[in-house]
């Protein structure tokens, strides 16, 4: 027996609209065979990133010869923006900001519209969305590091210590002889 979901056309075939100067514009969902290729260069460039012997490196190399075959001599962008790349282009959108539309479409592809909006909502740089978990995490913990400002107070006194005495020099040698010949 299966679960009706009914018609999800609608739903699937959404897009991720904004505006930009003015105009509203729409980012249609990518063919399948394009997000396979997204998916799997992602994987690809995960995998020659974290290798870390020349075999592990030229077997994540290998792996872009598997990767699904797309028509045309199009860049990732124009990939991943369809025909709104021509559009933007068209109303004198600069490069810019076609990137970053450019990447937001690639990481609706990999993760999924929310990412896409907190990318672009972070004027396409990642490093200042919200982090994530394992850093909220990190940051909530207390901290065991001793190079860092602390509230312990130093010691006011270094009685019982003593310092090393610097090695003597030519000059001070000379002097501390106390004998003339």
């Amino acid at each position: 027996m299966s679960t009706n979901f009914g018609a999800l056309d609608d739903l699937l075939d959404a897009g991720l609209e904004f505006t930009l100067k003015g105009k509203k514009y729409v980012i249609k969902p990518v063919d399948g065979l394009t997000g396979l290729w997204a998916q799997r260069m992602a994987e690809v460039a995960g995998a020659v990133r974290e290798a870390e012997t020349d075999e592990q490196r030229a077997d994540a190399v290998a792996k872009i010869d598997a990767l699904p075959k797309l028509d045309g001599d199009l860049t990732v962008a124009e990939r991943m923006l369809g025909p709104l790349h021509a559009e933007l282009i068209t109303d004198g959108i600069h490069h810019e900001a076609i990137k970053i539309l450019a990447k937001a479409a690639y990481i609706w592809v990999l993760v999924d519209a929310d990412a896409a909006q907190r990318y672009l909502q972070a004027g396409g740089r990642p490093e200042s969305a919200a982090p994530n978990r394992a850093a909220r995490r990190t940051a909530s913990r207390p901290s065991r590091s001793t190079g860092g400002a602390t509230t312990t107070k130093k010691p006011a006194t270094t009685s019982g210590t003593r310092s090393r005495k610097a090695a003597p020099t030519k000059a001070s040698a000379r002097k501390s002889t106390g004998r003339t010949s």
